[in-house]
């Protein structure tokens, strides 16, 4: 996998490469770039070579008549057979890579090639007889592409900090994103923290012209071909574990050693069985040892587990160290997301990748995507058991929601009743993306100054999902709605966005067998009954995997990459909190209200709520923009 940017209609001398220079984590093998100044325009690529190891796998690379031109960042897992088929038409390769199979199949098929690839991709392709631009995000939005679009000019790239480089760049906020990151912790798509810079959903195409102003969206989804409602249950858990052995097999393909993440859950621990099944494939697995074993905020400490399935297995398993330490890495973390994520887990991806690009292993296999699909999160279970009481009367509904205000959120227990109860009395489609806020909107705007509550008071931050449930149809079922919200949003702008840049802060390409493509549409085709099951989350994937993991490891209790937060905001990082967040600071950024913050750290001292996460990303947030819009440190942590 690599870094990928350029623009069209600019002049300023030098700005490709820069834009190159500020992403080279992405790809430390090579930097090239192509520019055209009678456009004007440029694209330009950074190599982290995994296919194909010569000069002749760099990119920009052109086709063989001359005229399609593409950077590409991704990796197309049917590339060999595709291959084949168009050297079976005539078509000549110079390279083994799969950039030069997209590149041919586009010559040949135009956009209509994006039906034919398997795999995980951001690109840009030139056409110089047609002098346009088409760009690509997969289906899944496994990989990251931002652009801005202003009148004639138009940039991209896989990340958002080379904009920074823009002479004309607009530091601008989006309030409305800013918003939204305050109620679910991260910012749903097309939204950025800058007002100028969008990213592309997963699926998105866009056609931009040199001279023009607009540009052309289309949209690649994942096939869903018929329902599986007639299948019996045995058939479709062996029909679910033959594909991903397919899929994995098929991301075991790479001119370098491949690792996997191993955190002793069923996600990881599925991908290192299949991927070991008939002899060994993976290098060596990585797992986080937490402060020794220890466990944090009643979560499950997933060490114990990862030592069994790596015993089981018979594989190498790397335990790297975590204490209390990585806070001193936030503002790293922060850099290299681009985004503000109120989350430490990807302290544990950036971990792991150091530890692996070490080792020599440049590629991970990760389980990510695996609760999205087959519905592995608390939420899933909460929406299921609604039937116990949303069948009532409104007042009756009404009244749960204020009893559940009297549940003491201190703990875990009343804080996951306060949040089953907080929107009973709304109705059941209004409830769905509630789900996934982490605050009340009256909280979140406790916090912001009049003036940008005066500009936010006609926006919702529902809209988003509200708006992406009614433009699909559904056969009925509420968790199938949920799915879509997950595999659209938190999948794409949460987990896969960590995934990928901590992966790339050190050059390590993290592939994720669980969204394969062939896997999704066949997890689309399951009966929503066979994903949760009598509180039984992701059951029928857990069925398909009995003959191959031990059952302590299918049905042990679920947990994830997790850190104390509530922990280290009440205690180690407060001062720092607070001098970051101090009314001074807040009233020349303009954003956040003193005296709601101070609200805040008075309701921290006397443990009455459960706002450590909102204290969390309000600090993220101010950290995000003393970096990306103040510029403090930003040289050292390009070099």
């Amino acid at each position: 996998m690599c870094g990928i940017a350029g623009y069209i209609g600019i002049n300023q001398e030098g700005l490709i490469d820069r834009m190159l220079q500020t992403i080279r984590h992405r790809g430390p093998d090579s930097s090239n770039c192509w520019v055209d100044q009678s456009i004007p325009m440029a694209i330009g690529h950074v190599r982290l070579s995994i296919l194909d190891l010569s000069d002749r796998g760099n990119q920009p690379m052109w086709d063989d008549t001359g005229r399609f031109c593409i950077t590409y960042n991704g990796e197309i897992y049917n590339y060999r057979e595709l291959r084949s088929e168009l050297e079976g038409r005539g078509c000549n390769f110079r390279s083994n890579t799969d950039t030069e199979v997209i590149l041919n199949l586009f010559r040949d098929k135009g956009h209509a090639c994006l039906t034919y690839l398997k795999g995980i991709w951001a690109f840009a392709i030139w056409d110089a007889s047609d002098r346009k631009l088409f760009l690509s995000r997969d289906p899944l939005g496994v990989k990251p592409l931002y652009y801005i679009s202003r009148g004639k000019q138009f940039l991209f790239s896989s990340e958002i900090k080379s904009f920074l480089n823009w002479s004309d760049f607009s530091k601008h906020i989006d309030n409305a994103a800013m918003l939204e990151t305050l109620t679910y912790l991260w910012t749903p798509g097309p939204r950025t923290m800058f007002s100028q810079v969008r990213k592309m959903m997963p699926g998105q195409n866009l056609t931009v012209y040199p001279g023009r102003p607009n540009i052309t969206v289309s949209t690649t989804e994942v096939s869903q071909q018929g329902s599986l409602d007639h299948m019996n249950e045995d058939v479709i858990a062996d029909l679910l574990r033959e594909q991903l052995y397919q899929s994995i097999q098929s991301q075991l393909v790479s001119d370098v050693p491949v690792g996997a993440f191993l955190s002793g859950g069923l996600d990881s621990s599925s991908i290192v069985a299949m991927a070991e099944r008939n002899g060994p494939r993976i290098s060596r697995c990585y797992t986080i040892n937490y402060a020794g074993g220890r466990t944090w905020e009643g979560m499950v400490n997933d060490l114990s587990y990862a030592r069994l399935v790596a015993s089981h297995l018979g594989v190498e398993c790397v335990e790297i160290p975590l204490d209390e330490s990585i806070y001193e890495r936030v503002n790293e973390m922060i850099w290299h997301l681009d985004e503000p994520q109120a989350d430490i887990a990807p302290l544990n991806v950036l971990l792991i990748a150091e530890a692996a690009r070490k080792n020599g292993d440049y590629v991970l296999l990760s389980g990510a995507g695996g609760d999205d699909i087959f519905s592995g999160y608390r939420r899933h279970t909460a929406l299921q058991n609604e039937y116990l009481w949303d069948w009532l009367p409104y007042p009756f509904r009404n009244g749960l929601r204020m009893c559940s205000k009297i549940f003491p959120t201190a703990y875990p227990f009343g804080r996951r009743l306060q949040k089953l109860f907080e929107y009973a009395d709304l109705p059941a489609d209004e409830r769905l993306p509630r789900y996934f806020a982490w605050f009340p909107d009256k909280l979140v705007r406790s916090v912001l100054t009049e003036d940008i509550l005066r500009e936010l008071e006609c926006h919702d931050s529902f809209d988003v999902m509200r708006t992406a449930l009614s433009s699909h149809n559904f056969s009925g079922d509420q968790l199938n709605k949920m799915l879509f919200l997950d595999m659209k949003y938190f999948l794409a702008d949460h987990n896969l966005n960590y995934t990928d840049k901590m992966g790339m802060a050190r050059g390590v390409e993290i592939r994720v067998p669980l969204i394969d493509i062939d896997l999704v549409s066949l997890a689309l085709r399951i009966p929503a009954s066979l994903k949760l099951k009598k509180m039984t989350g992701k059951y029928i994937f857990k069925r398909s995997m009995e003959p191959y993991l031990p059952k302590d490891i299918i049905y042990r209790p679920k947990t994830g990459f997790v850190a104390p937060i509530r922990e280290w905001v009440s205690g180690p990082l407060l001062y720092r909190i607070k001098e970051v967040l101090s009314a001074e600071s807040l009233k020349k950024r303009g954003w956040f209200s003193p005296r709601g913050v101070q609200n805040l750290f008075n309701n921290l001292r006397a443990n009455k709520n459960d706002i450590h996460y909102l204290v969390w990303s309000l600090y993220t947030i101010e950290e995000w923009a003393r970096i990306f819009i103040d510029g403090e440190g930003i040289n050292q942590r390009q070099h």
